[in-house]
């Protein structure tokens, strides 16, 4: 589906840039879980599993990951000494900054390539797309 195509497209360039301010060791499904989080405080894992809508279970892997990469933290809940909270490590941080630029840049330079006519038109026709599948029930909750 052309959809996909763009998906992958975008991915690929934002993934690109990423590596090109020096973090090289992501991968699609890592990076995804990054604008997830917020960029102050904390959050438990569970609730993390419903933003992003997966399992805690299937998360906790990549939560490691992130984790043993230098780009989270866990720490006691200082409200449950059971349960552990999840936060932005400095690196994470960084990332953070890092994919907010990468995201500014690809938008201004499409918007550059395509115009602001046809970049009007592309997200009318994006809204009415999501209206449909809304209606249809076809989108994740």
């Amino acid at each position: 589906m052309l959809l996909s195509q763009v998906r992958a497209a975008l991915q690929a360039g934002f993934l690109a840039r990423l590596a090109r301010a020096g973090f090289i060791d992501l991968t699609p499904a890592l990076a995804a879980l990054m604008p997830a989080l917020d960029a102050e405080g904390s959050i438990r894992a569970a609730d993390l599993a419903k933003r992003v809508g997966l399992t805690k279970q299937a998360l906790s892997q990549s939560i490691q990951e992130l984790v043993t990469r230098g780009y989270l933290e866990q720490v006691r809940d200082p409200h449950d000494a059971r349960a552990k909270l999840i936060r932005l490590a400095p690196r994470g941080s960084a990332l953070r900054a890092a994919g907010l630029a990468a995201k500014a840049e690809m938008a201004e330079r499409l918007l550059g390539q395509i115009g602001p006519g046809t970049a009007a038109r592309l997200a009318e026709d994006l809204r009415a797309l999501l209206a449909a599948l809304a209606a249809n029930h076809t989108m994740p909750r």
